[in-house]
């Protein structure tokens, strides 16, 4: 099972890539963030390995590009896969996603 974080400022965004999560027996949605600050803050103090970040990358106070690499920067792993604008694919690929 994959451990997965959403962070986008949309609450409707949220939702979407939510319910994706839940319908995916191999992803556990830790936590929702719909800010970028108190996501970073929180990340860092996470006693549990996050394997997958769905990041929207317009966002009002801070960009899912630099939030990326604040995140990888501060927990140090490389390996972090970060699914960035994952609502916008979500929604495009909504029927391929849910059979795949």
């Amino acid at each position: 099972m994959y451990t997965c974080l959403a962070i986008d400022d949309e609450f409707s965004s949220l939702e979407i890539i939510n319910d994706y999560i839940a319908l995916r027996p191999e992803l556990k949605l830790l936590k929702s963030y719909n800010n970028a600050s108190t996501a970073l803050a929180e990340i860092e103090s996470l006693k549990k390995q996050v394997d997958i970040i769905f990041l929207d990358i317009e966002m009002p106070t801070i960009s899912g590009i630099e939030l990326a690499k604040l995140i990888r920067h501060k927990t140090k792993n490389l390996f972090l896969p970060l699914l960035i604008r994952a609502t916008l694919l979500i929604l495009t690929n909504w029927k391929q996603m849910l059979f795949y």
